[in-house]
């Protein structure tokens, strides 16, 4: 059974959860966090939401006169509302461009600008093939050859890109869906029955993808 905001299951959890939150800050010396996702905010709904954040100010103000003998205090205040639940493979929901690149490339370039190798060995075992290539070059005002294939394997979904051509699927008991983002950014016009021998030829480079990087 999932209970609604207006359950008193709930009013007693808002209660004793946002007094046990309030107790947690006064016991930080230095870092007084909130961490509230999407699905938590759900949960509280606009009420208990509107309940709650006072009291978070009410600790942080309390927080910082019992453990501050000096002034001037730093408070940061970071907040986005980029929630996990609205990542996946289907879709447009990554909106910023390369942001996928970016992140196959982050291990290459800190090991490149480190001036180390990617490991054959670590604790005795052997770690999966890096896929991704240093932005150093670009750091140094050269060229550098994008990737030319990004696989994802997020959840139940997985999908491949290729050049301009995206083959997606939201899990295994669905059809390869393919998408030709070259005139179709959203995503809108399934071509798969267009293109048969494209999606046989992308899903085959998708499971050995999946393979070499050891996606489950």
């Amino acid at each position: 059974m999932v209970a609604s905001p207006a359950d008193p299951r709930n009013q007693s959890f808002l209660s004793n959860g946002a007094l046990e939150t309030v107790r947690l800050f006064l016991l930080q010396p230095l870092f007084l966090t909130f961490d509230c996702d999407c699905q938590f905010q759900r949960l509280l709904g606009q009420t208990g939401m509107a309940r709650l954040l006072p009291l978070m100010v009410l600790a942080l103000v309390l927080g910082l006169n019992l453990r501050a003998d000096e002034r001037p205090n730093i408070i940061l205040i970071m907040a986005d509302d980029m929630g996990w639940s609205d990542l996946g493979c289907c879709g447009g929901e990554i909106d910023t461009p390369n942001i996928d690149s970016l992140a196959y490339d982050g291990m290459a370039t800190c090991l490149d600008l480190a001036g180390l190798d990617y490991p054959k060995k670590f604790n005795q075992r052997e770690p999966v093939p890096m896929e991704g290539k240093s932005l150093k070059p670009i750091f140094n005002g050269k060229v550098r050859k994008g990737h030319n294939e990004i696989g994802w394997k997020c959840g139940k979904g997985r999908a491949l890109m290729s050049s301009d051509w995206k083959l997606v699927r939201a899990r295994d008991n669905k059809p390869w869906e393919l998408y030709d983002l070259a005139s179709d950014v959203g995503e809108t016009q399934d071509l798969a029955m267009k293109h048969p021998e494209r999606v046989k030829d992308m899903a085959a480079r998708y499971q050995a993808w999946r393979k070499r990087v050891g996606a489950r």
